[in-house]
């Protein structure tokens, strides 16, 4: 699955959005919402079979606002790996394949930049399709479809 945003080439929609979204914001969603005006596009892929499970790249306007969007990227990792890493933790007794799939995710959440594009590459997580499996199992969707009640 691949996704690209044009925020340049639609910029009168995307400010009409961003002006209706930051009335209604908080200040700390205000603040990234100030970084948007400075992409130009962002692009989204998906892929289950192997590799990246999931990518994202911001096409910035220059390297400077490049560096704020992954500062500001970075800020809010550090913060999901604060708060998921205990609950993680805790997870790891229920259920430890659960959790590793867990940590695998918080790990990959890394930006990295190179000019004027910030990257995130999530990488699939060994055991994956096992955990998936077995939620679809719990939730009475296991092998063909939602179970006898559908």
């Amino acid at each position: 699955l691949r996704i690209a945003i044009d925020l340049a080439g639609a910029k009168n929609l995307v400010d009409e959005a961003l002006a209706m979204g930051s009335a209604q914001a908080d200040p700390v969603t205000q603040g990234f919402l100030e970084l948007v005006p400075n992409m130009n596009s962002i692009s989204i892929t998906m892929d289950m079979s192997g590799g990246d499970l999931l990518g994202l790249t911001f096409s910035c306007k220059d390297s400077e606002s490049a560096q704020e969007l992954k500062e500001a990227l970075d800020g809010i990792f550090a913060i999901a790996k604060m708060t998921g890493g205990p609950m993680i933790q805790q997870m790891s007794q229920d259920n430890p394949a659960i959790a590793e799939v867990g940590q695998q995710l918080l790990r990959s959440l890394t930006p990295r930049l190179e000019q004027n594009e910030v990257m995130v590459k999530i990488a699939k997580p060994e055991g994956l399709e096992a955990v998936i499996m077995n939620a679809m199992q719990g939730f009475g969707m296991g092998g063909g479809g939602f179970g006898p009640d559908f």
